[in-house]
């Protein structure tokens, strides 16, 4: 008799430990319900988070856009000042030539007056006339070249001009969407 009761006993012990059970420190009834306001002020911030990111995204590209026109002013500014300080270098040269030439004709005819009388070989008026229609070729090259900076002079202060509107268009930009802003802060709860 003994046997035969153990035996009920054992299975039942064995469901006893087999069968599943609640895990400890959980609560089988469902999530307690959250407020009705909450979930608005939830999509309220999930909001405002989401238009924050936007205008981070749109300032970031409008410093990045600023870094490259600033960086290309930069170019464009060293340019001007080099071609400015060759267009005066090119009119300093030309002036130059110009003094020699006034210098180099009284010159000549001072030379002619002497070869006429006979005190001057005619090689050395030829070389003087010969030098003197070599300065008036340098002259020349001179002018066309400072025609040719005088018009990249030009190009390069239009496009420094250009940047600078277009940097002030972002600047503007940047001014009026921190005036007005698209961001309206949610409305507090009560």
């Amino acid at each position: 008799m003994r046997i035969s009761a153990m035996g009920p006993a054992l299975c039942l012990i064995v469901l006893v430990l087999l069968a599943p059970r609640p895990a400890l420190g959980q609560s089988s009834d469902k999530p307690a319900k959250t407020p009705p306001g909450s979930e608005q002020v939830l999509r309220d911030i999930f909001n405002e988070v989401h238009l924050l990111r936007v205008e981070m995204l749109r300032t970031s590209v409008s410093n990045y856009r600023s870094q490259i026109l600033l960086s290309r002013i930069k170019v464009e500014q060293d340019q001007v000042a080099q071609l400015t300080r060759e267009m005066n270098d090119i009119q300093d040269r030309i002036a130059s030539i110009r003094g020699e030439q006034t210098k180099g004709k009284g010159g000549l005819e001072d030379l002619v007056r002497k070869k006429d009388v006979g005190v001057v070989a005619p090689e050395v008026v030829n070389a003087m006339a010969l030098e003197l229609e070599t300065l008036q070729h340098r002259e020349e090259d001179l002018l066309k070249r400072q025609s040719q900076v005088a018009l990249e002079l030009d190009s390069a202060r239009a496009k420094l001009a250009d940047l600078d509107t277009r940097l002030n268009e972002i600047e503007r930009e940047m001014v009026m969407t921190g005036a007005a802003p698209d961001v309206r802060p949610a409305r507090k709860r009560r």
